[in-house]
């Protein structure tokens, strides 16, 4: 009797943490040339949203941020946009989570609801840590 109770309320956690987890979306990544991009997708009520992590190899090297006179943490709008065709979508908004965390920067970017990472592109355009682009491509269903 009592391992059945343990087998049922392990079955219970269990179909909490699948349930819990369901609805979770799943980070996309790229990792190249000393910088790890993660791509997330969530809902958002006024539009498609979509968190970016950036999570430099080197963990002492940071953003430039001194010599070059630029905050990256205001100035990322022009670092994230979408890609359709030739046609660069820029969001409606970023903005810079603070995580506590030194070694990685985070942003959450919004565009329209037309827009979507499962019909164009996402791009990350690096210009503070190491001036590369980072491509997302559609996500295959």
């Amino acid at each position: 009797m009592m391992r059945l109770r343990i087998l049922i309320e392990l079955i219970a956690v269990a179909a909490v943490f699948t349930a819990c987890n369901s609805g979770r979306n799943t980070y996309r990544e790229i990792q190249k040339n000393g910088l790890r991009v993660q791509l997330g997708r969530f809902a958002d009520h006024h539009g498609e949203a979509y968190r970016i992590r950036l999570i430099p190899e080197n963990r002492g090297a940071g953003i430039v941020t001194k010599t070059s006179g630029i905050d990256p943490l205001k100035n990322m709008d022009s670092c994230f946009y979408m890609l359709n065709g030739k046609q660069k979508i820029y969001p409606v908004a970023v903005q810079f989570i603070a995580s506590g965390s030194e070694t990685s920067f985070e942003y959450v970017a919004v565009f329209n609801d037309s827009v979507s990472v499962s019909q164009n592109t996402m791009i990350y355009e690096d210009k503070y840590i190491n001036r590369k682009t980072y491509r997302f491509d559609p996500e295959v269903k």
